[in-house]
């Protein structure tokens, strides 16, 4: 699940990982691209100068270890609360905090539907 402040380096963000997801199933920048996940990893990840390497995620200075930056540095990153924010198995099968949660993201499919 994401969230996007419509601010133009995340819609930046946005166009360029569309148009990765475009060259799915080739190679780009050395490295495969299967699916919308791989390719947002890459773009997330992605040095300065250094096409194809994946660089570690940067704390943001005073994000509280949840705030990042991505992108080259053009972008932050935030992890939402997983007691908000719940995936499917923490909520249905861990039933973890399950009375808070403001949303729930249930499809999970590895590497599409064929």
């Amino acid at each position: 699940m994401l969230f996007f402040w419509p601010r133009n380096r995340s819609i930046a963000f946005v166009q360029q990982w569309i148009e990765t997801m475009v060259h799915s199933g080739k190679n780009l920048h050395n490295i495969h691209i299967w699916d919308d996940q791989q390719a947002f990893n890459m773009l997330a990840r992605m040095g300065p100068g250094n096409p194809g390497m994946m660089d570690p995620l940067i704390p943001v200075r005073g994000g509280e270890d949840r705030v990042f930056w991505c992108m080259n540095k053009e972008v932050r990153l935030g992890i939402m609360p997983l007691h908000l924010f719940q995936n499917g198995h923490t909520y249905f099968v861990q039933r973890a905090e399950t009375d808070h949660a403001l949303m729930v993201h249930n499809t999970f499919q590895y590497n599409g539907v064929e």
